[in-house]
């Protein structure tokens, strides 16, 4: 069983495990760490060195496989379920015992399940109080790794169980394709049309912005989409992030940013130093987990070290050629080690690469993403104030 780990916990480097120091070091930028010489030995390296060689070792040296784990375990012990109070005492609404309550039209009414008291106390996880708007930075340096599925999949769990106040916003570098995967509304409006708003405005009402932002229906979170001239993208540097951020937290309590594959582009850098959390999408394809490694220890070389230490890991099920069950569990291991992990299974709804609606995806993605936000909603409570807001 997967478990939330400790904001800021203490994590040394072992040459066997996946681990990152957390040596107090002075803050440089991205382009300033990436462009500079490599020491040997980082603090990633030997979890890309067990990625690199996963599946390759001896039959007889590996454990025994294990099945991929249920997401409805992965938040267990910070959302066991209440043995008193509304989320226990309402009488159950699915299985069997949800069967019969309906079918005696509340003549009889059962107790719900382990398992439904379990979703009830993660839902209502997720509805529980911020102290101030969050930042949360969807990001990985693969191209298909399931960034913009994770962003809309938690944006829209969010939205529903929330009731709003959350938006996705699409910061890729060059075309970013969320507006290609959520309901355009009419609009054609982007952060570039905001941006100019804002320049001639000088102090936007939340009406004002609205018309920028496009909403999603039912799942009740808005899009702030990308352009779709690349030239126009490359107007976004870390100022002009910083005006869009600045704006959006007036209005809104979840920001999703939905990054490029560019970690040392200006507004990927300004996202990073924006972020209160860090979630990091991939495959289990061995060169999606190499990426993914890739972007934690970037981040964390550049002195975003709690970004990189508290980080969850999002395994995206695509329908593409997959790597042996062997690989693919070490590689699963291999992200467990130090970090919680959430697997979203394969639903076609989300592989066909048009529009996602929320209420068309199978029961368990539903749950997982549910998961995956309580364990979001949870490290964010436990965050300190951040005083660079």
């Amino acid at each position: 069983m997967n478990n939330p780990r400790p904001h800021n916990r203490s994590l040394s480097l072992d040459a066997n495990t996946f681990s990152v120091k957390t040596t107090p070091k002075p803050a440089r930028s991205i382009r300033e760490e990436s462009t500079s010489a490599e020491a040997p030995g980082h603090p990633f390296e030997p979890a890309a060195t067990e990625v690199a060689e996963a599946g390759e070792a001896p039959s007889d040296h590996v454990k025994p496989l294990a099945s991929a784990p249920d997401s409805s375990s992965i938040t267990d012990l910070a959302l066991a379920p209440a043995e008193s109070g509304a989320v226990a005492t309402r009488p159950a609404q699915y299985g069997w015992q949800g069967v019969i309550n309906r079918l005696t039209f509340g003549a009889l009414k059962l107790s719900p399940s382990k398992d439904e008291l379990m979703r009830r106390r993660g839902i209502e996880t997720i509805q529980g109080s911020l102290p101030r708007p969050m930042t949360i930075l969807v990001a990985n340096a693969a191209g298909g790794a399931g960034k913009t599925i994770t962003s809309i999949g938690l944006a829209g769990t969010f939205g529903i169980h929330r009731g709003g106040d959350v938006v996705v916003w699409d910061n890729n570098e060059t075309q970013g394709s969320l507006a290609l995967r959520t309901n355009s509304q009419g609009s054609t409006r982007t952060v570039i049309d905001l941006l100019a708003a804002a320049a001639a405005s000088g102090d936007m009402s939340l009406g004002e912005l609205a018309p920028f932002l496009r909403r999603q229906g039912s799942s009740r979170f808005e899009v702030l989409a990308s352009s779709t001239d690349p030239t126009e993208m490359k107007q976004i540097g870390r100022d002009e992030f910083n005006t869009v951020h600045s704006l959006l937290s007036r209005f809104k309590q979840l920001m999703i940013v939905d990054s490029g594959n560019n970690s040392l582009a200006d507004n990927f850098v300004a996202a990073a130093e924006s972020a209160d959390l860090l979630i990091i999408p991939t495959s289990l394809q061995r060169d999606g987990a190499q990426r993914a490694l890739w972007t934690l220890r970037t981040l964390y070389e550049a002195g975003y070290e709690d970004l990189a230490n508290n980080a969850i890991i999002v395994i995206t099920e695509g329908s593409k050629l997959k790597e042996s069950a062997k690989t693919a569990q070490e590689i699963r291991e291999t992200f467990a080690k130090k970090l919680d992990v959430i697997d979203i299974p394969y639903d076609p709804h989300l592989d066909r690469g048009t529009e996602i609606d929320l209420e068309l995806l199978g029961d368990k993605t539903r749950r997982a993403y549910e998961n995956l936000a309580a364990l979001v909603m949870v490290r964010l409570r436990g965050l300190h104030p951040k005083d660079n807001h």
